[in-house]
């Protein structure tokens, strides 16, 4: 692994935050990351599976709300979209670089 993966960490509200803010903040950094990758021209039709699920799920994180989110339950929820987010993007990027590799360019 090497260090973009192990240092690779989302700008999101700080802990300390009310979890509705943390998964506001959560949704908002998808939306901005799914918006890049349109203004980018990425053209995803053709990625593999796993590729499409991620981009189709952070569609649905970019659409979620935090209210009434408030136990253990969801703050245990929360960390764990939290780290799927962080590793789709880390997938992501990885695919991106691998297409530029092999294809000698952009793959945009």
């Amino acid at each position: 692994m090497s260090g973009i993966e192990l240092d690779f960490a989302l700008l999101l509200p700080d802990d300390a935050a009310p979890l509705e803010a943390r998964v506001g903040g959560l949704s908002e950094w998808t939306q901005g990351f799914l918006y890049g990758l349109i203004e980018a021209g990425m053209d995803w039709a053709d990625a593999p599976d796993p590729l499409r699920e991620v981009i189709t799920d952070f569609a649905e994180i970019a659409r979620l709300r935090g209210a009434g989110l408030t136990d253990e339950e969801d703050e245990q929820a929360y960390a764990e979209l939290v780290e799927y987010v962080r590793v789709g993007a880390l997938l992501m990027y990885a695919e991106r670089v691998r297409l530029r590799d092999v294809g000698g360019g952009d793959p945009a």
